[in-house]
Parts: C-alpha cells; sequence; structure tokens
C-alpha cells in the first residue's frame, strides 16, 4: 500500500500504481500505444545513474522502474518523471495542431545555437536527445551529430532552456 503522503501527490503527466522499496510502477497516458515514446522514455531514464532499470509498456501505458533511493530521492524521481512526460507527450501535439490549423510558420528560426554534449555513449544517445529536444515547443528544428558531440538547435528559446533539457535526460550540455 502506497505511504498517504505519495497517494496524495498529484502529478501533471503520471499517476502512481504501486510503490515497493525500490520499484515504483506508474501508469503515463502519454505513452498508450507509443512505442517510439516508450523506447525513448526508457532511454532517457536509463542514462541517469540512479536508475538501474526502466522498462515500458506501450499497450497498457504503465512503466515499471527500478532506482536507487541513496542516489535519487522518491521527491526527485517524481519531479524527473513528471518532466521527461511532459516533454515527451507535448511537443507533437503541439505540432500536429499547428500542422491541422494550418499554422506552421514557414519563416526561418530567430534562434541557431550549438551546444557541445557530454556524455552520449551512442547513437541511441543521439537520437534521443534529438527526438526530446524536437519536442520542445519553442524549437523549429534540433539535431545531433553523434561523431562531434554536437547539438544544433533552431527556435525561440534561451541557450539555459536547452541546457536544462539535455541535463534532465542525463547528459551535459555546454552552449558553444
Amino acid at each position: 500500500m502506497l505511504d498517504s503522503v505519495i497517494s496524495s501527490k498529484k502529478f501533471n503527466n503520471f499517476e502512481i500504481i504501486q510503490n515497493i522499496k525500490q520499484l515504483l510502477c506508474i501508469k503515463a497516458p502519454c505513452l498508450y500505444h507509443e512505442p517510439e515514446r516508450a523506447r525513448i522514455f526508457e532511454m532517457i531514464l536509463c542514462k541517469r545513474d540512479a536508475i538501474t532499470s526502466a522498462k515500458v509498456s506501450p499497450n497498457v501505458a504503465s512503466v515499471a522502474i527500478q532506482f536507487d533511493s541513496e542516489k535519487l530521492s522518491l521527491e526527485n524521481l517524481f519531479i524527473l518523471l513528471d518532466s521527461i512526460l511532459a516533454n515527451i507527450g507535448s511537443k507533437v501535439t503541439n505540432t500536429l495542431e499547428q500542422w491541422t490549423s494550418g499554422t506552421v510558420n514557414a519563416t526561418p528560426p530567430k534562434l541557431v545555437s550549438n551546444f557541445l554534449i557530454k556524455g552520449m555513449k551512442c547513437e541511441s544517445c543521439a537520437v534521443s536527445i534529438e527526438m526530446v529536444i524536437n519536442r520542445y515547443p519553442k524549437i523549429t528544428r534540433a539535431s545531433v551529430d553523434y561523431n562531434s558531440s554536437i547539438l544544433k538547435v533552431y527556435g525561440d528559446f534561451s541557450n539555459q532552456e536547452i541546457v536544462i533539457l539535455v541535463c534532465n535526460m542525463g547528459f551535459e550540455s555546454i552552449a558553444q
């Protein structure tokens, strides 16, 4: 049974199903029947040292997360989950709404910035960063070159926003 403090918390992007020691099970509606989002979510979570495993079942939108509570408190895990799920779930919807309403802007982006990304160990790291950054509402386009470790971002954003997004995925970014 969930602790009364935990069960009274309300989250925007998930609900707690079960919390047993260092295993947290949640339901995340934005992952329902979304295998690509589910895989990205798993990759982002598994990049954190404190998370030992993450398994998403997109057919039922459930997520099982094993974590080390010494390295990542339950409270901070909740914050991390809510922010990642917000990013994964929001950009696609916003883009589709703009496309269907005909409001996609064809004018060039206001800002182009490059960031050096530290901590990428494989090309899937680059793909997951690129996909998450592309879903951020202020981003027009983002691309990651794994070989050079450079993230190129187009849009109307502050460099600090990108640094925070990349940091939340478990990587370090430095504006160039």
